[in-house]
């Protein structure tokens, strides 16, 4: 069985299932980002402008200059 309702309305909708007292009940959230804007954490906050900044743009020339040095100087 499934019941689709708010939170307002909960009460009321499990009252009217009639349930015995030892039923067991299973409750899914969903659909909360389309109604209400969830707070993020600082560590959430951090991990996207980390993401959303390239910060080895522009460097992959000066990178595989470094490689190669490296790897023609260094031998075992």
């Amino acid at each position: 069985m499934e019941i689709q309702t708010t939170i307002k309305d909960f009460p009321k909708k499990v009252r009217e299932l009639r349930l015995p007292p030892n039923a067991f009940i299973k409750i899914t959230l969903s659909d909360l980002a389309d109604n209400q804007e969830l707070k993020k954490s600082r560590w959430a906050k951090a991990v996207e402008r980390i993401r959303s900044e390239d910060y080895l743009k522009g460097k992959s020339e000066e990178a595989n200059k470094l490689f190669r040095q490296f790897r023609d100087e260094v031998s075992f």
